[in-house]
């Protein structure tokens, strides 16, 4: 449950507005745990982003359609989980169905046969060279798919790649292709 103070000084500091977010605080538990983050995030400012990170947020819903452009990639050793549930925050505010799921989340949901629907994705651990472990072609076939998947739906997909030659050797030159034309390069300063 979302801290009462927490609240009211995202109330305070304009982050939430009681007349436009009202309904959304209502729900926070609900759109945070469908989201895969602490509720608190939603009520966290995004101005700690980065300017390109501000600007992608504010232009996502119409980046895939009119650019092209499928999603961010950051390669980056640094552990992205506070800043991808921040900028999800920073999306579910903006009423936009912004979802944080794990590559084994990912994994798990293609062989059940679902899919992520949500309109941007974050992957914080998308390749990860220390946890690449012994289910590599499963990890490869499902994270192929999901990228198509999302591409055809014009979907916007954020990753982290924490090496970008680790990630050519094990997941193959079509994938890294796929995000290297489709995805925009992005870095935490």
């Amino acid at each position: 449950m979302i801290n009462k103070a927490v609240i009211e000084e995202a109330f305070e500091t304009k982050v939430l507005d009681q007349i436009k977010h009202g309904r959304l605080i209502v729900e926070a538990e609900r759109l945070a745990e469908r989201a895969g983050i602490d509720p608190t995030w939603i009520c966290t400012t995004a101005l700690t982003l980065g300017q390109n990170e501000i600007s992608y947020l504010r232009q996502c819903r119409k980046i895939a359609r009119e650019k092209n452009v499928l999603g961010l990639v950051y390669y980056t050793k640094e552990d992205l989980n506070s800043r991808f549930s921040l900028m999800v925050g920073a999306l579910i505010r903006m009423f936009i169905d912004a979802q944080m799921k794990t590559v084994q989340d990912i994994v798990y949901l293609v062989e059940d046969g679902d899919r992520v629907e949500a309109d941007v994705l974050f992957i914080p651990n998308f390749f990860v060279t220390e946890s690449f472990g012994k289910y590599e072609s499963r990890k490869v076939a499902a994270l192929s798919e999901v990228l198509t998947h999302r591409s055809a739906l014009c979907q916007q997909t954020v990753i982290r790649i924490d090496d970008k030659e680790e990630f050519v050797k094990r997941y193959g030159a079509s994938l890294h292709n796929m995000v290297e034309t489709s995805m925009t390069e992005m870095t935490t300063s």
